[in-house]
């Protein structure tokens, strides 16, 4: 299951995929900044991805993350790529660090320049070949 998270100082976004027996036990993580962030059931109804460029926040995403030492090879990727200027943030476990999105279309672009997609997705993001 996807659940969506909302930092509730900074109100940063992360979508993570667990079961429900891999919650956690007080139904929160602990953000990048230090807060906590707690389940947020709007994000999760309405769809994070279904959100206006304007209101998109930045995500993290889980599913692309790379392994820390790789975060140097990948931005040199992006930048080849024209997606220069893509942050890369630890992940909960700090072994791991997942590209932060901007927007639907920063999104689009980073997942089909590595060949993959969204299989959430609707129209306007990225499809398979």
């Amino acid at each position: 299951m996807t659940y969506v998270f909302t930092c509730e100082k900074c109100e940063e976004s992360r979508e993570e995929i667990r079961s429900l027996s891999d919650m956690p036990q007080d139904g929160s993580l602990i953000c990048s900044c230090g807060s906590r962030m707690w389940r947020d059931y709007g994000k999760e109804q309405a769809g994070v991805r279904q959100a206006s460029d304007q209101t998109y926040g930045h995500k993290i995403s889980i599913a692309m993350e790379c392994d820390r030492d790789q975060v140097a090879e990948n931005m040199k990727f992006d930048r080849e790529h024209g997606l220069a200027g893509t942050e890369y943030r630890c992940t909960e476990d700090g072994l791991g660090a997942g590209p932060v999105y901007t927007s639907r279309l920063h999104q689009k672009r980073y997942e089909e320049s590595r060949g993959c997609f969204n299989k959430d997705g609707g129209f306007g993001d990225s499809q398979p070949e």
